[in-house]
């Protein structure tokens, strides 16, 4: 679901890659919809995967994308943040997301969260925070994911980066919480609720 209107722009599956083509994409959003972070990057129509977990690929398998696909790559802890990052230096097409995945709030240390957020405030190269969220199926660490995704909900506003959002069985959660903290662009994934939730996400601008 992709809309030129909406900087919350939705990828309505759950599987592992979410493919937007790009040169179909309509304008303002021509390089990516999470607002501008391709401006500099894109120099032909390529195809954009806007949420992979690239740190659990080999990269022999990315060299293979390296010069047809811009790969948005999403975290789960610090190990695959700081991975992610270490890509993004090897692979000029992958664009590093940080933070903290909300299947592995309670596995993992709160020390480990803080050094995910520092990462967000000194690495000038982290490019959005993600894959951070709410899963409401996960009904044991729920509180304790609301907590941790709104402190990166505040970190994405103070430092205006995008997000990649999962949101299972939490979508009217999610948009309360980008409204509240005026989150410009974010990646909803792993959505499968209401249609006309849809209209409702869009109304919200």
């Amino acid at each position: 679901f992709l809309n030129s209107t909406l900087p919350l722009v939705l990828t309505v599956t759950s599987l592992k890659y979410d493919f937007i083509p790009l040169k179909l994409a309509p304008s303002p959003i021509k390089t990516l919809a999470l607002k501008g972070i391709l401006s500099k990057t894109v120099l032909k129509p390529m195809l954009v995967d806007a949420h992979c977990h690239a740190h659990a690929l080999q990269e022999a398998e990315l060299k293979e994308y390296a010069g047809n696909m811009i790969i948005v790559s999403v975290s789960d802890d610090l190990g695959s943040s700081l991975k992610s990052l270490s890509l993004a230096e090897k692979f000029s097409n992958i664009l590093p997301f940080i933070g903290i995945h909300p299947w592995s709030i309670g596995k993992v240390l709160r020390r480990e969260i803080e050094e995910v957020m520092k990462l967000i405030e000194k690495r000038d190269e982290v490019r959005g925070i993600g894959e951070v969220g709410l899963d409401r199926k996960v009904r044991r660490t729920y509180q304790a994911q609301r907590e941790v995704f709104e402190e990166f909900c505040k970190l994405a506003s103070e430092y205006g980066l995008p997000m990649n959002v999962h949101a299972r069985e939490a979508w009217r959660e999610i948009l309360e919480l980008l409204r509240r903290f005026d989150i410009d662009s974010s990646v909803i994934h792993w959505y499968s609720g209401p249609l006309d939730f849809l209209e409702e996400i869009e109304a919200s601008g």
